[in-house]
């Protein structure tokens, strides 16, 4: 339940904005990935983590990304794992 932060009830007033100016932004995004527009900073990334441990976390980095290179962009680390979970 607690898999991303950014849907958590606290951080709801800064991060769901509804104004028409942000859906048209996002609109804009969205059709410039699907279209092969808008490049992929992440590599095709399908897992992702924060690089400051959460106070929650019991183990950091999580076990999945132990020994495993990522793209950082910003304040997380991307990974592409694959379906299997083994490196792609």
């Amino acid at each position: 339940p607690a898999q991303f932060s950014c849907w958590w009830d606290a951080q709801a007033p800064r991060v769901r904005s509804r104004s028409a100016e942000s859906l048209a932004a996002f609109i804009e995004v969205a059709r410039g990935v699907l279209d092969g527009v808008t490049p992929d900073p992440t590599a095709g990334a399908d897992h992702y983590h924060t690089i400051a441990r959460p106070e929650y976390a019991m183990v950091w980095p999580p076990k999945w990304a132990r020994g495993r290179e990522g793209v950082t962009v910003g304040r997380h680390i991307f990974y592409r794992l694959g379906l299997s979970g083994a490196r792609a």
